[in-house]
């Protein structure tokens, strides 16, 4: 069987994403590999492919035995046999398993790298009786001790490489900086290894920093926005993971608590409860997270600073794994830098400690910086990006700026007055006329005292936030967050300029998504998949992802014939589950009587004629005023992809010509191959075209359109 054939009958895809084909292709050549790709880039379909294609046994490194779990709950749902070995099962269940890959009724193996060595009987020696065709190592950051998580029983597999030196590797990681890539190579032995290196941009994750004044209150506010998604808030510590779990519960939301304080019984129930879509929100410290694969995971919550911008990345990387939009937000306080300073300087090694305070000041950077979160992230990575995003609070705000030169003359006015010895907490209570002890009498006497009382607490810290962000406050020891005037600070307020700031917004509304799913549709199909999922017990994304159940709620397939042809839908799941969403999308279907497309090759479907919302009138109005799409959403403060949602409905209801957007020879180059394809999804086509056609000018082309 041939990888594409491999892809197209158990994972229900025509066509493979990024550099997953190139990867396979040379792993079957049986050359070492390196692969860096994002979170929710398919880096398992990596190895999974080529051991449906390899005569042998593909043996799994994984880090975690959630992680393991899930992976072979995912693999035996859609009929690839694997199974796993880890310290929960007992010996006759080890037993059973070796015996499986002894007689070769098993094409993945997932072990822990410590099961390799350890024991009487270390696994190493029964895998010289197996025909390994292939070893994969995932999350193989973990074997540098200069990546963000790692972990001493990873440096055995060096001695793995030379037990088996006849047998491709393939080292996969989301997350690494340049030196951790060389550590990768070195310490696994690989021999010339093929390296390939993704993109680290997730363009479906928004990414927002925010004073962590009033978080909770702003964080009750962004969750009521997201009441039926799934998220995850990262805290500190095990007391603040707690304390948060049960304020979110006693205000009506659905959370629980994961930390390595609770019983190993305790956190396998709650993760279980997670991954089922039983609970919404997990609260956890950043030991969650690693284990598992839950695709509809819809937003990441940090409420401190990570430590560095791996850790950041791959945590915020959770979101949107099924390719659908996701939300990064981070709660920074000026004062986490001094509390992973401690955390960090803990260490004996000199070294590590220099090398990860460089990093954690780099995280810093990020937090405070005023220019494009996603720019700053990909060039980290060593990866350029020309524009700004248009998807991250400091571009949806750069063109949205407001006269503060009255207020932050205030600010530092009351920094000099003080005489630059305090940090921004003291200066505000000066500016608001404190009556705290830690308030002199003198500082009552200073012109500055008070001046500041009718303006909250939060917006003068948000104030002193941009202020520091633009670059006209400093703290120069990062031990004591004391605020001095930069030159360009001194400059301005001498001169008496105008502050143009751009404010963090208060509120975190959640972006409009250009998703034209049948909502009421898609909530069935929700429970439909919850209930076979119970029966199965498997988690719901693992039967179909989100991503799955939003093209059935836009295409509404009525045979066999056609839900096969939907992304994810595989040949053994059309058969164990088909029958069952096919009678819920009939049903729905006649209830309201919906015209199903003739042909799923139809972009849209296009149900009863309904008016335009209000937001998408907005943004006509404002594209009829000559404004780009970039242009309409810094105006309206919204995603860019929100207002190419609105432009694309637009052109659906004949009020914008396409040919304004995207010129006819481009559309047809699109149109010409989209209709060689039984079905002309859009990953589909993002796929063959790369970076020639956004997503956009692909939806364009699509538009209105009929097969």
């Amino acid at each position: 069987m041939q990888p594409l054939e491999v892809l197209k009958k158990f994972y229900g895809y025509d066509s493979f994403r990024g550099q997953q084909e190139s990867i396979i292709s040379q792993v079957l050549k049986k050359k070492d590999c390196i692969a860096l790709m994002p979170t929710g880039a398919g880096k398992s379909v990596c190895y999974q492919v080529p051991a449906m294609v390899l005569p042998g046994l593909t043996l799994v490194i994984s880090p975690l035995i959630a992680l393991m779990k899930d992976q072979v709950d995912a693999m035996n749902e859609i009929g690839i046999p694997a199974a796993f070995l880890n310290s929960t099962m007992d010996i006759s269940e080890q037993r059973h398993v070796s015996d499986q890959a002894m007689n070769g009724k098993l094409k993945l193996l997932y072990v822990a790298p410590e099961r390799l060595f350890s024991g009487n009987h270390p696994l190493v020696n029964a895998l010289k009786e197996m025909n390994l065709s292939l070893v994969a190592v995932d999350e193989a950051h973990c074997v540098s001790q200069w990546g963000h998580d790692f972990r001493p029983e990873y440096l055995k597999l060096g001695a793995l490489r030379k037990a088996f030196s006849d047998t491709p590797f393939l080292a996969l990681t989301a997350t690494a900086d340049n030196q951790t890539r060389q550590d990768i190579a070195a310490r696994l032995g690989l021999k010339k290894p093929e390296w390939f290196i993704s993109s680290f941009d997730r363009p479906n994750i928004t990414y927002r920093v925010a004073l962590r004044s009033d978080a909770f209150v702003k964080l009750v506010d962004f969750l009521q926005m997201r009441s039926k998604d799934s998220g995850i808030v990262y805290c500190l510590s095990r007391k603040s993971v707690e304390a948060t779990a049960a304020k979110l519960n006693a205000n009506g939301f659905s959370a629980l608590p994961y930390h390595a304080g609770l019983s190993k019984d305790t956190r396998q129930e709650n993760q279980e409860k997670f991954i089922k879509d039983e609970v919404k929100i997990m609260v956890a410290t950043i030991a969650f997270g690693m284990g598992i694969d839950k695709s509809n995971v819809r937003f990441v919550v940090h409420t401190n600073m990570p430590q560095n911008i791996e850790s950041y990345y791959q945590e915020t990387g959770r979101a949107g794994r099924d390719g659908l939009p996701g939300e990064a937000l981070l709660f920074y306080s000026l004062g986490d830098s001094i509390t992973l300073r401690r955390m960090i300087e803990s260490a004996d090694n000199e070294d590590y400690v220099k090398h990860m305070k460089a990093k954690m000041n780099t995280m810093v950077e990020f937090c405070q910086t005023k220019s494009c979160r996603r720019r700053y992230l990909l060039n980290y990575f060593g990866e350029q990006y020309p524009q700004d995003c248009g998807n991250c609070d400091v571009c949806f705000h750069k063109n949205n700026k407001s006269d503060m030169t009255v207020f932050s003359q205030m600010l530092l006015s009351a920094v000099v007055r003080l005489g630059q010895q305090f940090g921004l907490g003291h200066v505000i209570l000066v500016l608001r006329g404190s009556q705290a002890a830690k308030v002199t009498e003198s500082q009552k006497e200073l012109s500055v005292y008070g001046i500041g009382k009718d303006r909250s607490d939060d917006f003068w810290k948000r104030l002193g936030f941009q202020l520091i962000s633009e670059g006209y406050l400093t703290q120069e020891d990062p031990k004591m967050p004391i605020l001095k005037l930069s030159e360009s600070g001194w400059e301005k307020l001498k001169r008496k300029e105008k502050f143009l700031l751009a404010m963090e917004e208060e509120v975190f509304k959640r972006a409009e998504t250009s998703s034209e799913k049948d909502e009421a549709l898609f909530d069935k199909l929700r429970v439909i998949r919850k209930e076979l999922a119970d029966k199965q017990n498997v988690p719901p994304y693992i039967v179909f992802s989100d991503a799955t159940l939003v093209e059935l709620s836009q295409r509404y397939p009525q045979s066999e014939k056609e839900l096969i042809r939907i992304g994810g839908v595989g040949q053994l799941k059309l058969e164990r589950y088909g029958e069952a969403f096919l009678k819920e999308i009939k049903n729905h279907v006649k209830e309201n009587n919906i015209v199903p497309p003739k042909s799923l090759g139809a972009p849209v479907v296009r149900k009863v004629k309904s008016a335009p919302s209000a937001s998408v009138l907005q943004t006509f109005e404002l594209y009829q005023e000559g404004k780009s799409v970039f242009q309409i959403a810094q105006v309206r403060s919204l995603a860019n992809t929100t207002i190419e949602g609105h432009m694309v409905q637009l052109i659906e209801e004949n009020k914008i010509d396409k040919k304004t957007i995207l010129d006819k020879e481009n559309t047809q180059i699109i149109l010409d191959y989209a209709n060689t394809l039984e079905s002309y999804g859009l990953k589909n086509l993002k796929d063959h075209f790369g970076e020639k056609y956004t997503y956009f000018q692909l939806k364009v082309a699509l538009a209105g359109e009929k097969k």
